[in-house]
């Protein structure tokens, strides 16, 4: 990803305020939340379409994967060269595969 877009990203949260409400936020994501839901993927009847950067390392593309077979009828597109932020590191590839999904 350019440079000026991942300065633009941290800079919210390299000062010291910043940084605590960052880690505040961080704190609050619990598995169990997710957990809680997960049952409910199985009724999803709407067209659903995951998209996934190959080298997400917050959270890996095998809990897209898993993902992919919870949701019945879901389309999984794996995108090559991004990581958790897709939309900045490959938003051409990223806008082709929407597009695609669409028609």
């Amino acid at each position: 990803m350019p440079e000026e877009t991942l300065e633009g990203i941290v800079r919210p949260w390299r000062g010291d305020t910043d940084r605590k409400a960052f880690y505040r936020q961080i704190a609050q994501a619990e598995q169990r939340f997710t957990d809680e839901i997960a049952p409910q993927y199985a009724t999803i009847t709407r067209p659903m379409l995951l998209l996934w950067g190959e080298e997400d390392t917050w959270i890996p593309i095998n809990i897209g994967h898993t993902l992919h077979t919870m949701i019945p009828g879901s389309q999984f597109v794996p995108i090559a060269n991004a990581g958790h932020l897709v939309q900045e590191e490959e938003p051409a590839v990223l806008f082709k595969a929407i597009q695609q999904f669409l028609v």
